[in-house]
């Protein structure tokens, strides 16, 4: 059985998803909702994959960053 979402989740959830939605609806105010959607699903995935590229390799600091 899961567990229930606290009012306080939901709420965070909310702020986190009305940024986000803002930020999409800003920069493509033509665009349906689903579409808006799809938009911020498409950038997540591509934040996610940039952060992901700027991670060091473990062990490779010092040699990629020396001081």
């Amino acid at each position: 059985m899961e567990e229930e979402v606290t009012l306080e989740e939901l709420k965070e959830a909310l702020d986190d998803w009305k940024d986000k939605f803002e930020l999409i609806s800003s920069k493509w105010p033509d665009a349906s909702i689903e579409d808006q959607i799809k938009i911020l699903g498409f950038l997540e995935d591509k934040a996610k994959k940039i952060k992901e590229n700027k991670k060091l390799p473990m062990g490779f600091k010092d040699i990629l960053q020396p001081d």
